[in-house]
């Protein structure tokens, strides 16, 4: 059966972080090996596929493997062995049945007539499938697991780009042949109006081959990081820049976000207990708190009392301009751990974007 493939290469870097960006995710002892670990993930409406993977990427200097685009030299032992691992860019493949597409749009595309009306309106097909389903697997690495340094994919806005524009961001290429061979797919012309962004043991929170597992479950099973796992993410983020003030202020917004969604989700809907409900509803934040972080037993009593104590200095921070000395970095890590505590879904991390690196025996098998 012919089939449209659509092949995509999305660049990661956020060129804008100091004081280097990292080119994509950070992974420990372990790099997905391409296709081999590809993850695919299913669009319904269109009967398509999206197969996502990265492509072990680097070569070996003074005896640690480093990331270069044009090298594939990863030696297997000693990425076993390697504390710290970077991956880019994120690669697939959009598989559409043919019999999903019109001969018509086909036509133009073979005959590469930039700008006709059906091969935009397939190209804004294309873009929308592909938007869609690669920003909520890059939502997973980048929130969950706290690689935050990750871009996020910017979906297309016709105001700021030209469809054509988009899909050169994306390095998009066609294939009817089944990928024996390649063409650039570009619906009409490239233009912006905008300059595009293309841009502890730290160790133990960068992603492993265990963890990759839980990346294809959660976004083949449709995840969602919540409003709380996002904003945490974002106090992640101000932390590991040295923003210790402002990493506190969205971490107790996190801390409240994640008690209101927790609470939703496991308090009585039934009408004879809303009176009973909305008492708890209107206890302090610090209340809820304790009260429900005591109840799950996720965190120690040291470290719920510490996560009281960064809601009264949130508070000072916020209405007394209070400042913050460098030793409070530790009471926004528990914090942080506190609200994780509370979220469903996959694992949430607090990677650093620059742990330092090592090489060390293989992990044992036994």
């Amino acid at each position: 059966m012919v089939r449209l493939l659509i092949k995509f290469v999305a660049l990661l870097d956020r060129s804008e972080l100091k004081p280097y960006p990292r080119s994509g995710p950070l992974f420990h002892r372990w790099l997905p090996d391409g296709l081999n670990d590809s993850i695919v993930l299913v669009d319904e409406p269109n009967q398509a596929s999206i197969e996502l993977w990265f492509d072990r990427q680097g070569y070996v200097d003074h005896g640690l493997i480093k990331f270069a685009f044009d090298e594939h030299e990863v030696d297997p032992d000693l990425m076993a062995r390697q504390a710290v691992l970077e991956a880019a860019p994120l690669r697939g493949i959009l598989t559409l049945p043919i019999d999903r597409v019109t001969g018509q749009s086909l036509d133009t595309v073979r005959r590469g007539e930039i700008g006709h009306e059906l091969y935009v309106a397939l190209g804004k097909r294309i873009v929308n499938i592909l938007d869609h389903h690669i920003s909520k697997f890059l939502d997973i690495i980048r929130i969950n697991y706290g690689q935050y340094w990750i871009r996020d994919l910017a979906k297309w806005d016709s105001r700021n780009q030209s469809l054509g524009q988009h899909c050169s961001t994306l390095n998009l290429q066609w294939s009817l042949d089944g990928g024996s061979t390649w063409t650039e797919f570009l619906p009409n012309r490239r233009k912006s109006s905008m300059t595009l962004d293309v841009s502890v043991n730290a160790m133990s929170y960068l992603i492993t081959e265990d963890d990759w597992s839980e990346v294809r479950d959660a976004a083949i099973g449709g995840y969602n990081p919540s409003p709380a796992a996002v904003v945490l993410s974002r106090s992640h983020e101000l932390l590991d820049q040295g923003a210790l003030k402002y990493a506190l202020i969205e971490g107790v917004t996190a801390l409240e976000l994640a008690i209101s969604e927790f609470t939703r989700m496991k308090l009585p809907s039934e009408e004879k207990l809303k009176p009973l409900v909305s008492r708890i509803s209107d206890l302090p934040i610090s209340a809820k708190a304790v009260w429900i972080l005591s109840l799950l037993g996720e965190i120690n009593p040291e470290e719920l009392e510490i996560t009281v104590r960064a809601i009264e200095s949130r508070n000072k921070v916020v209405h007394e301009g209070e400042d913050l000395s460098e030793k409070s970095a530790d009471m926004v890590q528990i914090l942080q751990k506190a609200v994780a505590s509370l979220l469903p879904g996959p694992p949430i991390r607090f990677p650093k974007m620059f742990p330092g690196n090592q090489v060390s025996p293989p992990l044992s098998t036994a």
